[in-house]
């Protein structure tokens, strides 16, 4: 692990992980159409996209992904994760990562930003997703940092 990567910063990776894990599990049984998995899609490939950004690769990814099968869906949340995991032993948080958006406009920021800015869109989406849920029967999953520290007890 790069020491910069303090406890908090590797926690929220574990948190972020486990959460979309929940939220995963909470639609598995629910039609890859639905409002709520396509709320899951964007927040799988808009975190794809920031990590491809991060380690200097191509977006492959279209942001408002389609997801043909779960077990696509699965792939992509782990590999999001392993990702993370390995920037965290290879990059620096304050470290300047020059990238261009989707309008193909350029930009510069620091590591910890960029990985800050993954961390809550993806929370934010998750209510969403949680919300989306409850309107079509299903039991929205707690997922807030609280949930996860007790579970991890």
């Amino acid at each position: 692990m790069n020491e910069e990567w303090n406890k908090g910063a590797l926690l929220r990776i574990e948190h972020s992980d486990w959460a979309n894990r929940q939220i995963y599990f909470m639609l598995e049984n629910e039609p890859l159409d639905s409002k709520p998995w396509q709320l899951f899609a964007h927040v799988l490939a808009a975190t794809h996209h920031w990590l491809a950004r991060l380690m200097h690769k191509e977006v492959t990814l279209p942001i408002w992904l389609v997801f043909t099968a779960k077990q696509e869906a699965f792939g992509l949340l782990e590999a999001n994760h392993r990702s993370l995991i390995s920037l965290s032993q290879s990059l620096s948080l304050h470290q300047s990562i020059a990238y261009k958006n989707s309008k193909g406009e350029p930009f510069e920021m620091e590591v910890w930003e960029i990985v800050e800015h993954v961390f809550l869109h993806e929370h934010y989406h998750r209510g969403q997703i949680n919300m989306e849920a409850k309107r079509q029967g299903l039991v929205p999953v707690g997922v807030d940092m609280i949930y996860y520290l007790r579970m991890r007890k």
